[in-house]
């Protein structure tokens, strides 16, 4: 007999994503807290330095010079911060035309046994504290006779107005005694008034640009601090290191984005080595007045709402989109009302049919009535469009779920006692809630009377199977000693939780993580770091892609209590 030709599975699988971050199973677990590999390799020794809050501030100078990410611009602003330099006497540079001070590229010539490394310690007794780069709070820390140098120089090669533009000067004068406030003294001499809304215009357009810490522009401008710093001899690479100092070197021309992409890596781990081990305050200090400033200088914006599409298969395929809204969702509405009541019609015949059990019905009365008060919330959701979003609907989803768990977790143990347990940890709860009340009664000299006849109403409820006196109050977690998690586990449902109770739990709870997404937009003027305003939309985008899924849920759930209670079912004549 000939063997039939099996299919080719990795033909047909889905070519996976290629991540940049570590996989949940990288994280290390320690108590109750998972930590990635990085924390766990650097742990609490080195500092993390935020680029766009914490050091973009800083090189506001350098991001207006680079930001046309040209090798003209980038040239241009090396010449004007070494005549600053040269003019100041601050940075000592090796000169690259003598032998003994020129790095050397030779991959023939670096022991490639030795691990890459960055050292900022200088070889050279000669070399000064600090590389000048152009930081603003560099420019800060010239004494007097080295601020009038350094403008005496720039006046004399006319080179004053390209350092600081007259748009760079709007800038930095809306800040009241910014770092390198010195150098706007020309342009307040020529009486320069600074014009707020320019200023706003130009700093906009500057942090869009370099706000991100992967953006284009930022690279340009680490790359120009690494550069100087590497030719300063602050930085310097040990053995094995020949790579890393020609893709420097070669800044920006590549042949490749192969050989790019590996240069702005170098680029980002050595800036954000070098700012980590920066003790330095001036920067931070620069950085917290300026962010804060811009909340008393620039008003915030709220963003452009986008309307979204709303995807659906309770409505026709030749359904116009573009059509009358209201139309549309009656339509839809009608037909969720509609699928409700066929699925809760199924359930009903299901639970008139089936055996309950008049001795000991408890078996009956919990699954049924797990499934029955599911149904009740979908007929109300179904009516409701507005809550068909997980902002809104979060608690029905997770309802659902959950009651598919407990459901399926009782069917797959399915012993009598723990029935009569998932009722009497419920009615312990109310006995609690009844006592409760009752000692706040007892405590008024003149109780509300609605209080007193919620009380005569719980105290009917609570005693309507069993005295009171005989009903303990289980005050643990669950009525089956373990949570929803171990249940899940325990009948094959670790995704569901996973995927949808525990984001829907999240929801309920109100974790910050919710919070963010539904309260909040970001504001649109990137002179407050996006941070977050109230949203100004009161609604949610909502679809019937949420219905569709709780539909789901609800139908599995029937499904499953139809085949739970199967052999107590009778068949009507």
């Amino acid at each position: 007999m000939p063997k039939k030709n099996k299919p080719n599975r990795n033909a047909q699988r889905r070519q996976k994503p290629t991540r940049g971050n570590s996989s949940l199973k990288a994280h290390r677990q320690k108590g109750r807290t998972l930590t990635p590999p990085m924390m766990n390799i650097i742990g609490d020794t080195l500092r993390t330095v935020a680029w766009e809050r914490d050091s973009l501030p800083d090189y506001l100078l350098i991001c207006y010079h680079v930001r046309a990410q040209t090798t003209d611009a980038f040239t241009n602003l090396d010449t004007l911060i070494n005549l600053v330099d040269d003019a100041a006497g601050i940075t000592y540079i090796p000169d690259r035309t003598d032998p003994a001070t020129t790095a050397t590229f030779d991959e023939d010539a670096v022991d490639t046994t030795a691990s890459e490394s960055a050292s900022t310690e200088p070889e050279e007794e000669t070399r000064k504290a600090y590389t000048f780069i152009g930081q603003l709070t560099q420019f800060e820390k010239f004494t007097p006779d080295q601020r009038s140098a350094t403008l005496a120089a720039l006046d004399e090669r006319d080179a004053y107005e390209a350092l600081v533009p007259e748009d760079f000067a709007h800038v930095l004068g809306m800040y009241a005694d910014a770092p390198g406030s010195w150098l706007l003294d020309p342009w307040r001499r020529r009486g320069l008034s600074v014009d707020p809304d320019r200023a706003q215009r130009v700093l906009s357009d500057l942090l869009t640009a370099a706000g991100p810490r992967r953006s284009p522009t930022a690279i340009w401008v680490k790359a120009f601090m690494s550069n100087r710093m590497a030719a300063s001899g602050q930085a310097s690479f040990g053995a094995g290191a020949g790579s890393s100092m020609r893709l420097l070197a070669d800044w920006p021309n590549y042949h490749n984005e192969q050989q790019r992409g590996a240069a702005e890596a170098t680029i980002s781990s050595m800036f954000n080595a070098l700012q980590m081990f920066d003790g330095s305050d001036e920067s931070p200090q620069w950085a917290e007045k300026f962010w804060r400033s811009n909340w008393r200088l620039f008003p915030c914006t709220h963003p452009q709402v986008r309307t979204q599409p709303v995807p659906s298969s309770l409505v026709d395929d030749d359904h116009d989109g573009d059509g009358d809204a209201r139309s549309y969702w009656r339509q839809v509405t009608k037909a969720a009302s509609d699928a409700v009541t066929e699925l809760r019609t199924e359930f009903q015949q299901l639970a008139s049919t089936t055996d309950p059990d008049l001795y000991n019905p408890d078996r009956y009365e919990v699954l049924t009535g797990l499934v029955g008060r599911t149904l009740r919330y979908l007929d109300v959701l179904a009516a409701h469009p507005a809550m068909w979003t997980m902002e809104h609907g979060a608690p029905l989803l997770r309802t659902f779920v959950e009651t598919r768990i407990v459901l399926r977790f009782l069917a797959n143990r399915d012993a009598p006692e723990l029935y009569a347990k998932f009722k009497a940890y419920g009615m312990g709860k109310l006995k609690l809630l009844k006592l409760q009340i009752e000692e706040l009664i007892d405590e008024s000299d003149d109780p509300p009377a609605a209080m007193v006849e919620y009380a005569q109403h719980l105290d009917a409820l609570v005693n309507q199977d069993i005295m009171e006196e005989f009903q303990p109050i289980e005050v643990g977690g669950s009525f089956a000693g373990i949570d929803t998690r171990k249940m899940a586990a325990e009948v094959g449902m670790e995704t569901e939780y996973r995927i949808l109770f525990q984001p829907a739990s999240s929801n309920v709870h109100g974790e910050w993580s919710i919070i963010d997404e539904n309260v909040f937009v970001r504001c649109a003027n990137p002179t407050h770091r996006r941070h977050r305003i109230l949203s100004n939309d009161l609604d949610s985008y909502a679809g019937p892609a949420f219905l569709e899924s709780i539909l789901g849920h609800a139908s599995a759930l029937v499904a499953e209590y139809e085949s739970t209670t199967a052999p107590q079912r009778r068949t009507i004549i």
